[in-house]
């Protein structure tokens, strides 16, 4: 919580997670959902790397290898690649939490790959992550009465100090 009471609009690099699962997109579709399962995530992020540095080439979620299974005869064929979202919806890290959680609405996707202004990966928020931020804002609002009463217990002064003569 931003304690400093400016107002700032918190950005999306303050909630994202940074350590990224990613695969490549020849990785087979078996092997995506093992890594989903050992990290206990529900996307990775299908990424190549240019000079060092991951850059988001596309998302793969756990429900899309559902969706592809119960659709395939022989899905243990197909790779990542083929199934993957192409060109996925990104945010930039210095981008707003509103914005991504009016991106995420807008394109009905429920996770962000959040990218540098270069495009390079920075990670990536879900929205749980912004829900949980959310939970705890409102948490903290409907504390505000009970904050105001031990603020103005702590600096109220008796009424004859208020009184000019």
């Amino acid at each position: 919580m931003n304690s400093s009471c400016k107002g700032e609009n918190m950005s999306v690099k303050s909630i994202c997670q940074t350590n990224v699962i990613s695969t490549p997109k020849n990785s087979t579709l078996k092997l995506a959902a093992q890594k989903m399962s050992d990290f206990h995530v529900g996307s990775l992020v299908v990424s190549d790397r240019f000079n060092g540095q991951q850059v988001p080439e596309g998302i793969v979620t756990d429900r899309d290898i559902a969706l592809c299974v119960s659709s395939f005869e022989r899905p243990q064929d197909l790779k990542v690649g083929a199934i993957m979202q192409s060109h996925p919806v990104t945010i930039k890290a210095s981008d707003g939490i509103y914005e991504a959680a009016k991106v995420m609405f807008d394109c009905a996707v429920k996770r962000l790959p959040v990218v540098n202004d270069d495009g390079t990966l920075y990670g990536i928020v879900c929205s749980d992550d912004i829900l949980s931020l959310i939970g705890e804002e409102a948490y903290n609002l409907s504390r505000l009465p009970h904050s105001q009463i031990q603020k103005e217990r702590g600096v109220r002064m008796p009424v004859e100090q208020h009184i000019q003569v």
